[in-house]
């Protein structure tokens, strides 16, 4: 018997995106995080982190591998509305931008210093649905140079080497919302988190030697409060802030397979049963956001039609 061809739910975005009319309401400027002699020429991310949220929502910033003519470059994008004031002159007396290679996109051809998909990326971070859900206890958005993290009540921590349960409190799987510009994805990946205590159980005096090895020591470190459900960066290392690194050899989570399911999305579902829900909603409620302004045209997950997963 023949196989049934069945519709297929990717995660690559298809939509399209206007950045001339965004750049009429909002000001968009770009930091390359190495100069052209491979040397750190960008402010560190924790006080760019920091004036994001100090900045209670006037600056958007977000961290994006983009590719421009024939190379791939890191990059950090600072986003703010116009009617916010914050012109170039202004960012400049920040001090965390004074020494910056700061760059306006309205002064480059923008297209090709600002893709579709890292526009994508700034206007998402504007979206309110992630603070909604705070409110339910659910899920947190974090100012993380625009990454969004969100947590999932009940999820399987793992067992240890001795089968035992990892402690919740000390070992976190978090979420992370993903944009990936070379495949114009949106994707959902694990991150774990280790708090420094469990590090220093399992090493003892040899602590710092391994952290060292694995070029932990730097940071970033991470407070995470899960009864009310925040992360943030912290200026350095205590016995309870938290590293992005896994406990175990071999134990760092992967990326979410890209094939997603269909199924319908109604107020009902749980968003701690379902990681794909959540992607659903972000885009629908993205989309009834910016409904009207001219910025993006109605964003969807593309559909291909296949008999098997692997075609």
């Amino acid at each position: 018997m023949a196989n049934k061809e069945n519709l297929i739910t990717t995660n690559e975005l298809v939509g399209e995106v206007y950045l001339d009319k965004i750049l009429a309401d909002y000001d968009i400027f770009f930091m390359d995080c190495l100069d052209e002699d491979n040397k750190a020429a960008y402010p560190s991310k924790f006080l760019l982190n920091d004036l994001a949220e100090s900045s209670k929502g006037k600056l958007l910033v977000c961290y994006q591998k983009v590719h421009i003519g024939d190379e791939w470059k890191s990059r950090i994008y600072v986003m703010t509305a116009k009617s916010n004031g914050l012109t170039e002159a202004k960012l400049r007396n920040y001090p965390v931008f004074k020494r910056s290679n700061l760059t306006p996109a309205a002064a480059v051809t923008g297209k090709e210093q600002i893709s579709d998909i890292t526009a994508i990326k700034l206007l998402t971070m504007n979206v309110p649905f992630a603070t909604q859900l705070n409110q339910k206890g659910k899920m947190a958005r974090c100012n993380l140079l625009g990454d969004l993290f969100f947590y999932i009540k009940d999820i399987n921590q793992g067992k240890d080497k001795k089968g035992g349960q990892f402690n919740r409190r000390r070992q976190v799987v978090l979420f992370r919302l993903c944009f990936d510009e070379q495949s114009k994805t949106m994707y959902i990946a694990n991150s774990l988190f280790t708090q420094v205590k469990l590090f220093k159980e399992k090493y003892g005096e040899e602590f710092k030697d391994k952290l060292a090895e694995r070029n932990l020591l730097t940071g970033p470190f991470y407070w995470i409060n899960l009864d009310d459900m925040t992360i943030r960066q912290c200026r350095k290392m205590t016995d309870d802030c938290y590293l992005k690194a896994p406990l175990y050899k071999n134990e760092k989570p992967t990326a979410i397979d890209g094939a997603m399911k269909n199924f319908a999305l109604d107020k009902d579902t749980p968003f701690d049963h379902s990681k794909y829900g959540f992607a659903y909603q972000l885009l629908s409620s993205f989309n009834s956001y910016y409904e009207g302004t001219g910025y993006v045209s109605k964003l969807s997950f593309k559909e291909v039609k296949a008999k098997t997963i692997s075609a």
